[in-house]
């Protein structure tokens, strides 16, 4: 592996055990008892991933973590700690400055393997296939009927639920705000839209739907590459529906709001290659137009060499969006991959993108048992939570 680990920690014993777990793993460790050691040690090494309390003497760790992130902005942060602060922790998660937050006392077997899959992701993303791709990429599109809707609102004073409303049927709008809201200039981190078009502010959001829908004008004059846009636009608008009455249906939970949008921009990888690409897309599409349903048109069709969920997870984590839902767009396909490390979201998006679809097609999707039985579902009551999904959305 040879990757860059600092562990930082002003317990001695607890520091001990942190470094006698990670020992002879393959990993070069790097120690600090304190902030500003750790600081100087990011100054001075190309640290991977680093694993830190944040209730230490001298500066404080929200202090720290934003530093840390303004001198290493690409080193993985995961905070280790028994201090329940809930505005510090509130603080750190709205700027995203830690991917991942475990409690002591931890477990061994647990941290090593988060550990392990998050460096994992980390290389997936840093493939040459995939930065060759990323290189050609111009922007995302979106259709100028959003645009003339928002207009309509604006006018009628619509209120924000209305608003949000009207982004989210649109995931390149929606993941594009996102973007924006999510970069260091606003110092935020968040999945939710509503929180983005507050930070924003309206004239913001109108300027970026004027600049994505000429761009949606501009390029997609095919009749083929519309229709399929527009339903791949219904079956991520749906999927994120689902995922949260999914949520609410078997985990008796309102999804977190850093998950809020996964179901939207879990397909985005999809958009980009299409608008980006479109005579790639329509000659591999010319001769199986037709021949396969949706579900399988759609979701099986690769012609770049790399993935869409590849695609999609690269953009996410570039835009700095939260850890889960640059994970869901990698691993949505895959909900067994033990790679996952928040494997009940990916699990419920799976079955939403599965059940999307269905809907779509008016048509039985299977979806792997085991990946139902975490959720106590077999396929006779799956089928039936599809029927009462039908109703709702």
């Amino acid at each position: 592996m040879n990757e860059n680990i600092l562990l930082v920690d002003d317990e001695i014993q607890i520091l001990n055990s942190l470094k006698r777990l990670f020992l002879f793993k393959g990993y070069n460790l790097f120690t600090a008892n304190n902030g500003e050691d750790a600081l100087n040690i990011l100054h001075k090494e190309k640290i991977t991933l680093m694993i830190t309390d944040i209730r230490m003497p001298g500066i404080s760790g929200y202090e720290f973590l934003a530093k840390s992130n303004e001198i290493s902005p690409s080193t993985i942060r995961i905070v280790l700690s028994g201090y329940a602060d809930e505005d510090t922790l509130l603080k750190i998660k709205q700027r995203n400055l830690a991917k991942l937050y475990i409690l002591k006392p931890w477990n061994n077997a647990e941290l090593l393997s988060c550990v392990k899959n998050m460096i994992s992701i980390k290389e997936i993303l840093e493939q040459k296939n995939l930065l060759r791709v990323i290189n050609e990429i111009e922007l995302l599109p979106s259709p100028i009927e959003i645009y003339n809707k928002f207009e309509l609102l604006i006018k009628n004073e619509a209120n924000m639920q209305e608003i949000e409303e009207l982004i989210e049927e649109d995931p390149s709008i929606a993941a594009k705000i996102l973007q924006i809201v999510n970069s260091a200039f606003y110092g935020i981190r968040t999945g939710s839209v509503r929180t983005a078009i507050t930070y924003l502010g309206l004239i913001n959001v109108k300027n970026i739907i004027l600049s994505l829908s000429f761009c949606y004008k501009q390029k997609n004059s095919n009749k083929y590459l519309s229709e399929d846009i527009e339903i791949l636009w219904e079956h991520s608008t749906q999927t994120n529906k689902i995922l949260n009455y999914l949520y609410k249906r078997l985990l008796n939970k309102k999804i977190p709001d850093t998950c809020a949008m996964a179901g939207l921009l879990h397909d985005i990888g999809k958009f980009v290659l299409i608008n980006n690409f479109p005579d790639e897309y329509l000659k591999k599409t010319k001769d199986i137009r037709g021949t396969n349903d949706m579900y399988h048109f759609f979701e099986s069709l690769e012609f770049m060499n790399i993935s869409h969920e590849e695609l999609g997870a690269y953009f996410l984590n570039w835009w700095e969006l939260p850890q889960q839902i640059v994970e869901s767009a990698l691993f949505h396909h895959k909900p067994l991959d033990n790679r996952i490390i928040d494997t009940e979201l990916v699990s419920l998006l799976h079955i939403a993108d599965v059940f999307s679809w269905s809907i779509l097609e008016n048509a039985d999707k299977s979806i792997d048992s085991i990946v139902l039985n975490k959720f106590g579902l077999t396929v006779e009551n799956s089928n039936d939570l599809l029927e009462e999904i039908k109703l709702i959305v």
